[in-house]
C-alpha cells in the first residue's frame, strides 16, 4: 500500500479534510458528531481553526470517517493532502426494469454488503431531462445517462432510506451529480 491512499484512518487529519469527508458523504457536523462520539462544537472549532480537538477526538473522527469509506491522502511532492472513497459506497449492478403500470425503475444495487433495488419513479427522470418521455426505450437510455446522478441521490439516503430491500427515489429527490 502506498502512503498516498491509506486504507486504515489518520489520526493526523486536517480542518479542511475533516470538512471536505463530511461533505463527501453528505454529513452533517452533528452526524459526525453522533457517529464519532464527540461534540458537535469540537468539530466546528477543529474546522474552523478554533483549536485543535483532544488527540482521542481527533482519532474518534477520523476512525468514523474511514469506517464509511473515506481514505485520507497524505501530501506528496506533486500534490497536497485529500481524500477520496477507499471504494465505491453504492454500486448500480444491472440495468434498469421498466414497470410501466406502477410508472417506475427497478435499479439493481448493491450497498454494504448487501443488495437492494432502488425504485425510480418516472417522473424523475422526465423531470431530470425537463422533458417527457413517451417510449421504454427512451427512458431505458435516459436512466442509463443519469446513472450517475441517481448514484449521488442514493448514496445521500443510505442507509437510512432503505424499507424492505428497497430505496425510493422520487423527482424531488433525484438532483444533478
Amino acid at each position: 500500500m502506498t502512503k498516498a491512499a491509506q486504507s486504515a484512518p489518520c489520526a493526523a487529519i486536517t480542518p479542511e479534510q475533516c470538512r471536505a469527508a463530511r461533505g463527501l458523504l453528505g454529513w452533517s457536523q452533528t452526524e459526525l458528531a453522533d457517529r464519532a462520539g464527540v461534540s458537535r462544537a469540537s468539530i466546528a472549532d477543529f474546522e474552523s481553526g478554533a483549536r485543535n480537538p483532544m488527540r482521542r477526538n481527533l482519532h474518534a473522527l477520523s476512525q468514523s470517517l474511514a469506517a464509511a469509506g473515506v481514505a485520507f491522502l497524505d501530501e506528496e511532492a506533486s500534490a497536497g493532502v485529500g481524500l477520496r472513497f477507499r471504494y465505491r459506497r453504492l454500486q448500480i449492478t444491472g440495468p434498469a426494469k421498466l414497470e410501466l403500470i406502477e410508472y417506475c425503475a427497478h435499479l439493481p444495487m448493491h450497498y454494504g454488503g448487501a443488495d437492494l433495488t432502488c425504485v425510480l419513479d418516472l417522473d424523475a427522470v422526465n423531470e431530470f431531462y425537463q422533458t417527457r418521455f413517451t417510449s421504454s426505450a427512451g427512458f431505458e437510455q435516459a436512466i442509463a445517462d443519469c446513472e450517475d446522478a441517481i448514484r449521488a441521490t442514493a448514496e445521500s439516503m443510505v442507509p437510512e432510506r432503505i424499507r424492505d430491500g428497497k430505496l425510493h427515489i422520487t423527482y424531488k429527490m433525484l438532483r444533478r451529480g
